[in-house]
């Protein structure tokens, strides 16, 4: 399933029943597809891609 935050798109997907990986899909100008593990739950995968999000557009805002 996937989510978005701040207009970028991402989702979770569980590789064990502790451990969570997260893709985040910025458009196209952005950046490219990024991700991490997370874990031991599924909001705390969420929460993890939200903050790599976060700190994508900042970082481009900053530049900018």
């Amino acid at each position: 399933m996937k989510f978005a935050h701040r207009d970028v798109e991402y989702d979770v997907h569980a590789l064990t029943s502790e451990k969570w990986e997260w893709i985040a899909y910025p458009k196209i100008g952005v950046g490219s597809k990024f991700g991490g593990l997370s874990g031991p739950t599924e909001a705390d995968a969420k929460k993890s891609a939200r903050l790599g999000i976060d700190e994508l557009l900042d970082g481009k805002e900053a530049a900018n």
